[in-house]
């Protein structure tokens, strides 16, 4: 049973109601506009790294605001067919996985893409500008408005990832999924939303979920940065939760119709399973969830082994060398 939110019985049933405003889903549809009309301008440099079986790219791309997004994308070097993709997104605060890192994925004759979320640990530039002040982190940056709030080009970045990785012409973009860990799950959920021609998606123990509950209760980690905020200035509180609520994976998981698998650790104390499981809940299509009951804010191992399985039903693949 989990120890710091409430019995897994009580999280098979919590499904609290949405807090979309009204004007939720135009919000978005005028982002995605924005976005797509600000040109993609990629770059993709091959990799000076041991030949094998895998080519390997440093890319950079175009989003929102002007911001240049970096990543690596990993190819298998001979395909005779167009392959799959996987986007793979990292947690708060850090970057993208080593080139090597990605060689789960090719050797099942996939491509993969892993991005840096702009401004964090890596390479990707954060150009908007936070109108007003914010605390230590990436939380509370332009929180006082939608339109100015971090995780709008975050989420929009992840989107265009999609847009560089069907524009290559090995890639099927009809198999194109997208994982992640933490704020990476939180970004794989926002991705599945926002682009409806994702074919499939496995969000782990995501974080940016179900904001109102998290801050109360999350003991660890970047949530904490909302309650910081609020300590300091306690009358924005109602702009706070309305500019989150656009960003909040619950409201936008039910927007998804995709198929995906959630994991969710029952001891995490950063990203508190009822928070996740509000999410899942709301998520439209085919899902399934494995819920670690004794694991914190991690993924185990067992879980990687299922995920790579349940992808490769997804995807479809053919080993290298096949």
């Amino acid at each position: 049973m989990p120890s710091i939110d409430m019995p897994f019985e009580q999280l098979r049933a919590y499904k609290p109601p949405l807090t979309k405003a009204a004007d939720f889903d135009a919000f978005w549809e005028a982002t995605l506009q924005e976005l797509r009309a600000t040109p993609l301008d990629p770059e993709m440099v091959p990799l000076d790294l041991p030949r094998g079986h895998t080519a390997f790219y440093h890319v950079r791309y175009t989003s929102l605001g002007g911001a240049r997004i970096a990543g690596y994308l990993a190819r298998p070097r001979h395909l005779d067919e167009k392959a799959p993709c996987v986007l793979v997104f990292h947690g708060y605060g850090g970057s993208k996985p080593q080139p090597w890192e990605l060689l789960k994925y090719t050797d099942l004759g996939w491509c993969a893409l892993a991005i840096d979320t702009r401004g964090q640990a890596g390479e990707s530039s954060n150009p908007s500008e936070d109108p007003s002040g914010h605390v230590h982190g990436w939380m509370t940056i332009g929180v006082e408005e939608k339109q100015t709030y971090y995780y709008r080009g975050a989420y929009a970045d992840c989107v265009r990832a999609f847009d560089l990785v069907t524009s290559l012409d090995f890639v099927d973009p009809a198999r194109v999924a997208a994982t992640g860990a933490s704020q990476g799950g939180g970004l794989s959920i926002a991705t599945a939303a926002l682009e409806p021609r994702l074919c499939a998606y496995a969000p782990d123990i995501a974080f940016l979920c179900h904001f109102e509950r998290a801050v109360r209760i999350a003991t660890e980690g970047p949530y904490l940065e909302i309650e910081k905020y609020l300590r300091r200035w306690p009358e924005k509180q109602e702009q706070v939760w309305a500019t989150l609520s656009y960003f909040d994976g619950v409201n936008l998981a039910s927007r998804i119709r995709q198929p995906g698998l959630w994991s969710i650790g029952g001891n995490d104390n950063v990203c508190p399973p009822s928070t996740t499981m509000a999410a899942f809940h709301h998520a439209g299509g085919e899902k399934e969830l494995r819920f670690y009951p004794f694991a914190y804010h991690e993924v185990p191992a067992a879980h990687e082994t299922a995920k790579i399985r349940w992808l490769a039903r997804k995807l479809g693949h053919r080993p290298l060398g096949a």
